[in-house]
């Protein structure tokens, strides 16, 4: 079950990393309408928390490094779906700050990076 979660999420970050360095533009357009739908922010949110939720609760393990990251990354969408569905003017200013900025090239390039990377330890 790692190696398939680790593969879903690596292939999820990939094909997000490309598009937003083949089309910035077209993503830049997209995260700024995403930031003023409140109703998608809390529909992701519920997502994010319903995913993150399933992981940590058939995944919980940390015995080896390819478990710990899907571990890490059950937490972490959790964390994200309670913080948008919660307290989404906390999430708008962290969204703010890492996506609407100026690096949107090299944000592109991590998550490419961190998802072949996921891609290559699902292997």
């Amino acid at each position: 079950m790692t190696e398939q979660i680790l593969l879903v999420l690596g292939i999820v970050l990939v094909v997000c990393g490309v598009s937003a360095w083949m089309n910035a533009t077209h993503f830049r357009r997209v995260l700024g309408d995403f930031k003023d739908n409140p109703a998608l922010i809390f529909f992701l949110g519920l997502i994010n928390l319903a995913v993150g939720l399933f992981i940590v609760l058939n995944h919980n393990s940390w015995a080896t490094p390819a478990e710990s990251l899907v571990t890490f990354f059950g937490w972490a969408g959790m964390l994200r779906g309670l913080i948008m569905t919660v307290t989404p003017g906390i999430f708008l200013s962290l969204f703010k700050f890492i996506w609407l900025g100026r690096h949107l090239k090299g944000e592109s390039l991590f998550m490419l990076a961190i998802g072949a990377i996921l891609i290559y330890l699902s292997l």
